[in-house]
């Protein structure tokens, strides 16, 4: 769908438009060069046509041939066109220059192959154009400086794994493979020339998107229209025979788009009886200018029914009334093959009958009437008028995809402004439908999105612009509204898409839709804009409350840590000491029994027992035993221990505070 509305944007945006007949110029040329000798009108729309591969509107090329005289590139002489010779010197040299270009890369980077020149040229050119319609993008992106990615989307080219080009050429795997790297290594070469050969390739890519935006009808209109039901028009019915209407041209296109997509053309009874009226109307006012006036006169009347009689030979008042005998009652077919149908039917005709008693609906259609033509519309066709809305209303309420096909203007701006909200209106003009369906363009049977085909023909026959045909800024600019498209929601774009078509329906102008378009991306963006600097207050005000929390978290932890480790501590040594007391009153209870065994022994083993040397000995023996065990055994149990409680205890209160967070 974002290609849809790019696609829409291109053909409404008016500054596309001037680069459309640039577009075109180049492609005129290209065929003017080809000819030896100027070449008419005709010989270049059909070699144009076959250039393109459909038909380009007449007015199209007339602007395009414009520019090239108006810029003396082409001179127009007896209705021919001839390029001028200092033209054809400079395109000559511009034709070596790019041909050397691409025969320096294919050496450069491909000589190894054993391709012949021929096929390794056109895989070469295939390849640059699928690179194209695939990354053009991506490489715009890295030409305008935008890219941070430094070509690495270059490392996983689908088109490398896509083996229909080289099974085209009839490429084996092995060659295929290191055709591949060689071309991988061309498109990250930073060589100016190679640069330039891509600028042609993009020049080129740019041209085919212009010239199929412009000349084939949208999926999203043939959606709209696909199995609808046409109703038509009493002007529509008058004018279907006369070959001198200025719509006759377009009727038989219409016919075979009518066909293709399955849409049914059909008339109300009220309309047959209106297409009588209005055809003896018409009748008895060409018969009062023939009594009044001569041939000669009528001759310069621009009445399309008079033009009509007069090219089927009619000069005398009996071959009129053979012509009036032949037009005096509805077609049977559009154009050649299909069938016009009455729809007649009791609910339908009274859903007619009411529409035509509504009072309001004829005064708002007069007054839209002489809106637009300073006088009032007769009462008959008033009627008649609402009757065809009315029918037209209720088949749609049925859930038909019914339209009115109509050139009154009165008809088609009353459903525009009556349209509702989100609904097509009731009808659309004849001219707005050939537009929509580029009849007088390629019409729909290739999508404007897919313009490889295109592309490929026109590399394929060096159809490539001028350096200065477009300026890196169109692409720029181009390359920024599909960037921007693509970055809108879905649902936005869908949005979009469904008001753009409706516009284009109602006949609004092209310059308008643009604007629409572009307003809309303005308006996103400045949405994107307002939520991200949302998104950055709430980020700093979140983030200022989170270093706050974070701070006084941190606080807390530090006074929890300090008066936990504290607490730990003294208990620690609470029972340390209490330990130590009670090792101390042991070692004095030991050191008592020690000494009295000692003087114990010393007094039973001695032959003159001495009190006071069995005490000095004692003692002697305590003081060994304190300095050799008791005080070791204190060092071991008590101090180490506490060292090793201390190294502990901050990872005890550590968990301690985890736990406490975790609760």
């Amino acid at each position: 769908m974002d290609k849809l509305i790019s696609t829409i944007y291109i053909k409404q945006d008016i500054a596309n438009q001037s680069l459309l007949v640039n577009a075109l110029s180049q492609a005129i040329v290209k065929i003017l060069y080809s000819a030896d000798e100027g070449i008419d009108f005709r010989a270049i729309k059909a070699n144009l046509r076959k250039l393109v591969g459909s038909q380009i509107d007449d007015t199209r090329i007339d602007e395009s041939l414009n520019e090239l005289v108006k810029n003396s590139y082409v001179k127009k002489s007896k209705g021919n066109y001839k390029i001028r010779d200092f033209y054809r010197r400079k395109l000559k040299s511009l034709y070596d220059q790019r041909s050397q270009r691409l025969n320096s890369v294919l050496e450069e980077y491909f000589s190894d192959s054993d391709l012949d020149k021929g096929t390794l040229q056109s895989w070469f050119e295939d390849m640059n154009t699928k690179f194209f319609s695939e990354y053009s993008m991506n490489w715009i992106e890295d030409v305008i400086g935008r890219s941070d990615k430094n070509r690495k989307y270059i490392n996983t080219l689908k088109i490398l794994d896509d083996n229909a080009i080289h099974k085209k050429h009839k490429i084996d795997k092995k060659l295929c493979t290191w055709l591949n790297d060689q071309y991988i290594q061309f498109l990250r070469s930073n060589n100016p020339e190679d640069q330039l050969l891509m600028w042609d390739y993009a020049n080129t890519m740019f041209s085919c998107q212009l010239i199929a935006a412009n000349i084939y009808a949208d999926d999203s209109i043939l959606d709209i229209f696909e199995n609808a039901t046409m109703v038509l028009d009493t002007n529509i019915l008058m004018c279907l025979d006369l070959e001198k209407d200025n719509y006759s041209d377009a009727y038989e296109s219409l016919e075979s788009i009518f066909e293709k997509l399955k849409i049914t053309p059909v008339y109300f009874h009220i309309t047959k009886e209106e297409y009588s009226k209005a055809i003896r109307n018409k009748i008895d006012e060409i018969t009062r200018i023939l009594r009044k006036y001569s041939i000669e006169v009528l001759v310069e009347s621009d009445d399309t029914f008079i033009k009509t009689a007069l090219g089927r030979k009619c000069t005398k008042e009996e071959d009129f009334i053979t012509f009036f005998e032949q037009i005096k009652n509805i077609p049977d077919k559009f154009n050649n093959s299909l069938e016009i149908e009455e729809l007649d039917y009791r609910e339908l005709s009274v859903a007619i009958e009411n529409g035509q008693k509504d009072t309001k609906l004829k005064e708002a259609l007069n007054e839209i009437f002489k809106r637009l033509h300073n006088h009032e519309k007769t009462h008959s066709i008033l009627g008649h008028d609402a009757g065809l809305i009315a029918g037209t209303q209720f088949l749609r309420s049925d859930g038909g995809n019914v339209w009115i096909l109509t050139r009154d203007g009165s008809i088609h701006t009353y459903s525009t402004e009556n349209a509702k909200a989100n609904k097509y209106p009731l009808a659309v003009s004849l001219k707005t439908l050939i537009n929509l369906f580029s009849v007088s363009d390629g019409g729909i049977d290739l999508k404007p999105t897919d313009f490889l085909p295109l592309f490929s023909n026109f590399i394929r026959n060096d159809v490539i612009p001028e350096k200065n045909t477009f300026q890196i800024e169109d692409l720029t600019r181009m390359y920024e509204i599909q960037d921007q498209i693509t970055q809108m929601p879905k649902e936005d774009i869908v949005k979009l898409a469904k008001e753009v078509n409706r516009d284009r329906i109602s006949g609004v102008t092209d310059s308008k839709i643009a604007l629409k378009v572009q307003r809309r991306i303005q308006s996103y963006k400045i949405e994107v804009k307002d939520e991200l600097t949302a998104a950055k207050r709430s980020y700093s005000s979140e983030k200022e409350r989170a270093e706050k929390l974070t701070d006084e978290m941190q606080k807390r932890k530090v006074n929890f840590i300090e008066r936990r480790k504290h607490e730990l501590l003294s208990e620690f040594q609470k029972k340390n000491n209490r330990a130590k007391r009670i090792a101390i009153l042991v070692q004095i209870v030991a050191l008592v029994l020690i000494s009295i065994l000692v003087i114990f022994l010393y007094q039973k083993n001695s032959e003159n027992p001495n009190t006071l040397g069995a005490s000095i000995i004692a003692l002697i023996i305590n003081l060994l035993v304190n300095k050799i065990s008791i005080k070791p055994l204190q060092e071991v149990l008590f101090n180490k221990k506490e060292k090793r409680f201390k190294s502990q205890i901050d990872d005890i209160v550590e968990e301690e505070w985890r736990s406490l967070l975790c609760e």
